[in-house]
């Protein structure tokens, strides 16, 4: 993983007038690689388009209840989600083609994040819940007929799995050829900067605010929660505990604290982006389902769960954006150092 973040050959681009110029440069045309990239994240798209499509066209395929499709607050997120999408075509576009090296790197690395949040805690939860359902005790009440079909719990989740791991791959690919320099470098290498010990005053304040919400959000599932689905709430509140872990830990590192000296800075930004990004994504639709509430989505939790997925959110948001300027902090140094040279 290392050699596809530090410079190289442009994976990006094939022969062409100024190639191997170094990292950065956009050269010829894109090669078949990062064409068959793309294009597989925008086909694995298709399903759920297709599907949402349907829905907001008022055609009930893949539901038991067809008054869902005249809920208000149903539409709302299925425009909503249904948006996302179209955002993630667009982004996987500007991935695999050259005009794509030209745009702001927020309009590519913003919806990233938050495309990224979205799906990568949607694939682990798919196991998670088919275990969770096989130790279920024998005994229980048998189940209200579920309103969404099992073929639509089978194929969203198998095209969200295929267009995380082609988004993944095309993002891996554009950020060594635009920000190669940057991501091979060491947090340690760099001299601290103006903003440094806010940097970390940053991630040590996120960390005690996140212990303070899931304490939260722990009280909640503990005393508020059915006893039927206090498993899964469980498993839920462990999973955000594991990416507020990722966020806090990855923003000290890429401050340049200890846990930097070792590796490259790609590695801590990686995980302060997964980390915040999931908790910020799954954070903010549970928001969402509370201003709007839906049978679709479920019940958003007690009030304490809902306390406590606000905070997480806002402060899942500060430590991203923390991160975004500690980012170009050291890419400012990069910068500096190679006019000088």
């Amino acid at each position: 993983m290392t050699n596809l973040i530090s410079p190289g050959p442009d994976p990006v681009s094939g022969p062409g007038p100024g190639a191997g110029a170094g990292p950065g440069v956009v050269t010829g045309t894109p090669t078949t690689l990062r064409l068959v990239v793309g294009y597989t994240a925008i086909v694995a798209m298709m399903p759920y388009l297709v599907l949402k499509a349907l829905w907001m066209s008022g055609v009930n395929v893949g539901l038991n209840d067809a008054s869902l499709l005249e809920d208000p607050a149903t539409a709302v997120m299925n425009d909503i989600t249904a948006g996302l999408e179209v955002a993630a075509v667009g982004v996987a576009l500007a991935l695999t083609h050259r005009w794509g090296q030209r745009l702001p790197a927020w309009t590519l690395v913003a919806p990233l994040w938050l495309g990224m949040g979205l799906l990568v805690p949607r694939i682990l939860l798919v196991p998670l819940s088919l275990l969770l359902s096989a130790t279920a005790a024998t005994d229980s009440p048998a189940p209200a007929t579920p309103v969404i079909d099992p073929w639509v719990l089978v194929v969203v989740p198998l095209s969200f799995l295929l267009q995380a791991v082609m988004l993944a791959v095309a993002f891996v690919l554009y950020a060594r050829t635009r920000w190669g320099r940057l991501l091979g470098a060491r947090p340690g290498s760099f001299a601290p900067g103006v903003t440094g010990p806010f940097q970390t005053t940053v991630a040590a304040a996120a960390g005690v605010l996140f212990a303070v919400a899931f304490a939260v959000r722990g009280a909640g599932v503990v005393v508020q929660t059915a006893a039927d689905v206090r498993p899964a709430a469980a498993v839920l509140l462990g999973m955000n505990v594991l990416w507020a872990v990722l966020a806090v830990g990855g923003l000290l590192a890429v401050a340049g604290g200890r846990l930097a000296r070792r590796t490259r800075i790609w590695v801590p930004l990686t995980v302060t982006w997964l980390g915040s990004g999931s908790l910020f994504a799954w954070g903010a639709l549970d928001v969402i389902a509370v201003l709007a509430p839906s049978k679709v989505f479920g019940d958003s939790g007690s009030p304490l769960i809902r306390v406590g997925t606000l905070v997480c959110v806002c402060v899942a948001l500060v430590v991203a954006v923390v991160a975004g300027f500690a980012v170009l902090e050291r890419n400012a140094d990069l910068e500096r150092d190679a006019a000088q040279d």
